[in-house]
């Protein structure tokens, strides 16, 4: 028979501790949000081909989405390391403009046609899919299921004053935005 005394003691945790670890502070970086901004032509994500190799893996029917979702995820991380932020582990609000190249003759004052995504196509939804993964890649957020709210989302032209690309925050919600 083999003594347990040699192991330290377990403290129990206190009920409802897990509760103050959303508000410690440093899960949510002290209420202090994230701003960015990712040059380039915005892809989404959205339909993928089925890839039978050794891990059955699903590969995006856009070539460039990796390159663009490696673009954000740079730009945010720079962003973070620049303001001494830590990943947020809490919930979050996303704000994100989007530009997309204008077409020749477009249908509409802002992108809202099933036009190629080169001529200023592409469903928001998708690229907020490709945002989120990003966010999740870049460390921004330890997983892109923190992301409680898609708010200010939305697709314009690019123009001389606003070029292609995504800007970004991310804002911590505080305990009065959770109810």
């Amino acid at each position: 028979m083999t003594s347990r005394s040699s192991e330290p003691k377990r403290k129990e945790p206190a009920r409802g501790a897990g509760k103050e670890r959303l508000h410690a502070g440093h899960e949510d970086n002290r209420g202090r949000s994230l701003g960015f901004h990712a040059a380039g032509q915005p892809i989404t994500k959205g339909s993928v081909k089925p890839y039978m190799g050794a891990r059955g893996h699903a590969i995006p029917d856009d070539p460039r989405l990796a390159a663009w979702e490696q673009t954000m995820a740079w730009s945010a991380k720079a962003a973070m390391a620049r303001a001494g932020l830590r990943p947020y582990d809490c919930p979050v609000r996303v704000s994100a403009e989007f530009r997309l190249p204008c077409p020749a003759s477009p249908a509409f004052r802002v992108p809202a046609t099933a036009a190629d995504k080169d001529k200023g196509g592409g469903d928001l939804d998708k690229l907020l899919r490709a945002l989120g993964d990003a966010l999740q890649s870049a460390g921004v957020v330890r997983d892109d299921s923190r992301i409680s709210d898609y708010r200010d989302c939305i697709k314009r032209y690019a123009d001389d004053k606003h070029p292609m690309g995504v800007t970004v925050t991310v804002t911590p919600l505080g305990k009065e935005d959770e109810q």
